[in-house]
């Protein structure tokens, strides 16, 4: 995929598709890709040291609490990377957490599992989030999942994915990745599960979505 980069700050009605990938990809920009690279990066790097600082306590952890102590650093890590850029606009008010960015996108960081399945407490506002909305003074926001794949047990690439719908498996998800041998050059995938079920999800809960609380 060639990217071409948005300078806009708005995407209007009839412009781009949000169920086309690369069109929503090009508009998020480089900015904005790179942050979440390297995000997830270095969460990767934080996983690693504190299981080299306590290698006794990791066979005691729940799945919950490793999902969380990864959602904690790329959070972190993203907002330190986008925090200073006009584009940005960070909630950090639990239970809400959730970035604004060019006026056109709304993202919440989530844990890419087979079939790039997210989760979250099943709240009405959970639920509404991820449903498409009507653009207001013809601008549209489309709403995006960010984060990582989880491949058997480890943190794999970057993702971004859309859905229309919290119980249902992603319109499209794309992968970032740097070039190994020209770090400045990103690498985009296609992912695409199209063999996958649909799934009803409405009961389950990842432990890195907000707790117990509706979202707006």
């Amino acid at each position: 995929m060639s990217a071409q980069y948005s300078e806009c700050g708005g995407i209007f009605t009839g412009m781009i598709s949000a169920k086309n990938g690369h069109e929503i990809l090009d508009a998020v920009g480089h900015e904005f890709q790179t942050a979440l690279i390297d995000s997830v990066d270095q969460a990767r790097i934080d996983l690693g040291d504190f299981q080299d600082f306590r290698p006794a306590w990791f066979p005691t952890f729940t799945q919950r609490f490793i999902s969380s102590f990864i959602h904690e650093r790329v959070w972190a890590e993203l907002g330190r990377r986008i925090d200073a850029s006009p584009e940005s606009t960070i909630i950090d008010d639990e239970p809400v957490r959730e970035i604004g960015w060019m006026n056109s996108f709304k993202l919440r960081v989530k844990r890419h599992r087979a079939g790039d399945v997210i989760a979250a407490f099943p709240t009405e506002g959970a639920k509404r989030w991820y449903e498409p909305t009507l653009p207001l003074d013809g601008l549209e926001v489309t709403h995006l999942a960010v984060g990582y794949k989880w491949m058997d047990g480890r943190i794999g690439p970057a993702v971004v994915s859309y859905r229309e719908s919290l119980d249902s498996r992603a319109l499209w998800a794309v992968t970032l990745e740097r070039e190994v041998e020209r770090p400045a050059t990103i690498r985009v995938e296609d992912v695409y599960e199209t063999s996958m079920p649909e799934l009803d999800l409405s009961g389950l809960v990842d432990s890195d979505e907000e707790t117990g609380t509706d979202q707006l």
